[in-house]
């Protein structure tokens, strides 16, 4: 089996896309796109057709797995810090009774630690 490392040459378009190569011989294999939810996912090209061998899946699966590492840890980092403190609202009651916060500002903090990641910046 050949090393995973080796297999796959990307080519970067910007920081939401990756083209893939099959570096032996520079087969265009398709795209690694960065998706609405942060994380990147593979687009294969089917213009090539035939079939993908397993150790080539895994390799793929592999670089998806480094791409997506950072938002991971990004994503892991906040429902950590939600886990110290996870605001409880009910029916009738707007606001969490230990911290006083509303339902729509724990939102607006999460959607703004998101957006301030430097994985979102180009």
């Amino acid at each position: 089996m050949k090393q995973n490392k080796e297999l796959l040459k990307l080519e970067k378009v910007g920081s939401e896309l990756y083209r893939v190569f099959f570096a032996e011989n520079n087969v265009y294999l398709g795209e690694f796109l960065r998706e609405v939810d942060g994380y990147f996912y593979f687009y294969p090209n089917w213009n090539n057709g035939g079939c993908i061998a397993s150790y080539i899946l895994r390799s793929l699966s592999d670089k998806l797995d480094e791409l997506n590492k950072e938002w991971d840890e990004t994503i892991d980092r906040y429902f950590n810090q939600q886990k110290k403190h996870e605001c409880k609202f009910t029916p009738g009651n707007a606001n969490c009774p230990k911290c006083g916060k509303t339902q729509g500002e724990s939102m607006e903090e999460f959607a703004a630690e998101l957006l301030m990641s430097p994985l979102l910046k180009n």
